[in-house]
């Protein structure tokens, strides 16, 4: 028959195939196991804005510890990276320029990014 190859040719190029198949498929694992691979650090800290109506809105973002991050812990990173956010919005909170805070300051959200490697927090700190 025209165009067929002979059993030898078949068999190299059905090999050669599966070769090339392999390697891609532990390419693919490989990248998509990198949990890192295509994630942009987050910068944290502090970001203020004053709203429209002269409340202050505050989002606070914090990064899960590094032993938490290594171990690849969810509980560790979830808990880890909430205490940062919440000790960094507590200083803030505390340095003198929100008086009364206590009273006039509310969580507006609280999002995980990252698999929980990091937390930020939104709330609005009203004025009288």
């Amino acid at each position: 028959m025209p165009g067929r190859r002979p059993a030898g040719q078949r068999s190299r190029a059905l090999r050669s195939g599966l070769r090339i198949g392999l390697i891609c498929l532990i390419c693919f694992a490989a990248l998509s196991s990198c949990k890192t691979f295509f994630r942009p650090e987050i910068p944290t800290g502090i970001e203020r804005h004053v709203l429209e109506n002269g409340n202050m809105e505050l989002i606070v973002t914090g990064r899960a510890s590094k032993n938490a991050i290594d171990k690849d812990s969810t509980a560790m990173k979830q808990t880890t990276s909430r205490e940062a956010a919440r000790l960094l919005l507590e200083a803030e909170l505390q340095s003198g320029s929100y008086p009364d805070h206590k009273e006039r300051f509310e969580i507006q959200s609280v999002e995980f990014l990252y698999d929980f490697e990091y937390c930020r927090m939104k709330g609005t700190y009203k004025k009288k």
